[in-house]
């Protein structure tokens, strides 16, 4: 294989990896505690940053030369063969660098960048493990193996090594770290638990889910984690930790409890949509429909741009009448949404709120209460008919325009894109906006 298809190889690998990237490596060259090896070493780091890695390679050796035993510039030498496309040569000195088993900051750094670019993260736990066994009381270097755990989702030593690093620094981040990792086996995947940790609201369904039936294994590793906040819940201060502690209130399905605590002492440590969001969340799941639509309601006046806030308004507003059959918050909902409509807002959220709630009604086979759906629908075209959206946007509500509708609905279009029936095949639109608009009304007809 030639060097230029090398590179190319190299290059492909390279876009695959979904890792994020290190720092500037000119940064690690600070790392060092020796000026005059950084000195020396400062041109192989400039090199490689710049993507120069023929240059590094020979400051590298040049180095080398006069230093046959360091560590460090062995270490970039990997890198600039690796970069270079001799991903062969860079394992084999890799390897050799390894099983020096270097514990100097620098050089495990530069390791650390090759181990990800050729897709072994574990041997990175099994180096930081065995430089912290030579320099036990390395803060950073158990810092080092815990991250390093966490790339391979290896959340038992994970939690281990935050303990270890609790014992060594007691430090609240170390601590929630623990607690994190022992959550995260409760867990198939990290991304069902961070799913907890978006705001309520915004969500994949826009209401929380259920908590999901857990394994016995898994609901030990719940309870530990519950049992390891309470116990430090008088020194829980950020916004933070505050969270995970309402994640796992509301994995173990305890919202009572956490609806108290939003509105005690931690509800003045968020935000205060944070709290907002919560509260309406954990209303929802407690069935609590009138609360939660009195603080959805808030919130979708306040965010008149905000889709997750009208489609939750509207979820919960016949949740609420079918509790109650009391067709008061209907009406109180009807009124709401035409005053958002009249408002004049440079926004489609209240347009298409408005037409959501009729659909609904009319699904419900509910009085419309004398609601012009093509009044709105025109609105709508007049604002936004030219957004190559809006057709797709509309789509969902016009099977429920009935036919005298769907009749006005069209001739009014017509007149609003300014060329007749007629002229449709023969004459182009002056603009673009009247070409959106054109394709629009041609589809929908």
């Amino acid at each position: 294989m030639t060097s230029k298809h090398r590179n190319m190889s190299y290059e492909n690998k390279k876009q695959e990896t979904t890792e994020i990237d290190f720092y500037p490596l000119t940064v690690m060259a600070s790392k060092l505690n020796n000026y005059p090896v950084e000195r020396r070493l400062r041109p192989i780091y400039e090199s490689l940053d710049t993507g120069n890695n023929k240059k590094a390679l020979q400051e590298a050796e040049k180095v080398l030369r006069r230093q046959p035993g360091l560590l460090c510039a062995k270490a970039l030498k990997c890198l600039a063969l690796l970069r270079m496309g001799k991903e062969s040569d860079c394992v084999e000195l890799l390897e050799a660098v390894r099983k020096e088993e270097p514990v100097d900051d620098a050089t495990l750094q530069a390791m650390t960048v090759c181990y990800r670019e050729i897709h072994k993260p574990q041997v990175i736990c099994e180096m930081y493990r065995l430089a912290y066994e030579k320099d036990p009381g390395n803060e950073e270097m158990l810092m080092h193996l815990f991250f390093s755990y966490a790339r391979i989702s290896d959340y038992n030593k994970q939690q281990q090594t935050a303990m270890a690093l609790y014992k060594l620094r007691p430090k609240n981040q170390y601590y929630f770290w623990a607690i994190m990792s022992n959550l995260l086996q409760t867990r198939e995947t990290a991304q069902e638990i961070m799913e907890y940790c978006l705001p309520p609201l915004f969500r994949e369904d826009g209401v929380s889910k259920k908590v999901n039936q857990l394994t016995s294994s898994q609901n030990v590793c719940l309870k530990l984690s519950a049992k390891m906040i309470d116990r430090y819940l008088d020194k829980i201060s950020s916004e933070q930790e505050i969270l995970l502690w309402f994640v796992i209130q509301e994995m173990q399905g305890k919202l009572d409890e956490a609806l108290k605590a939003l509105e005690g002492p931690f509800g003045g440590k968020q935000p205060e949509i944070c709290v907002r969001n919560r509260k309406a969340d954990l209303l929802l799941k407690l069935g609590n429909w009138e609360e939660a639509c009195r603080i959805l309601r808030s919130l979708t006046d306040e965010f008149q741009d905000n889709w997750k806030y009208m489609k939750c308004y509207i979820f919960t507003v016949f949740r609420s009448w079918e509790v109650s059959k009391d067709a008061a918050e209907i009406k109180s909902a009807t009124s709401f949404l035409n005053f958002n409509v009249t408002r004049g807002q440079q926004s489609t959220v209240p347009l298409l709120g408005w037409l959501e709630f009729y659909c609904e009604l009319k699904r419900r086979q509910l009085p419309t209460h004398g609601l012009d759906i093509v009044w709105v629908l025109m609105k709508y075209m007049r604002g936004f008919g030219a957004a190559d959206c809006s057709l797709h946007n509309l789509k969902p509500y016009l099977p429920y325009l009935s036919s005298v509708e769907a009749k006005d609905f069209l001739n009014q279009v017509w007149s609003l894109v300014a060329l007749g029936k007629a002229a449709y095949n023969e004459l182009r639109p002056a603009n673009e906006k009247q070409h959106w608009r054109q394709y629009s009304i041609a589809t929908v007809q």
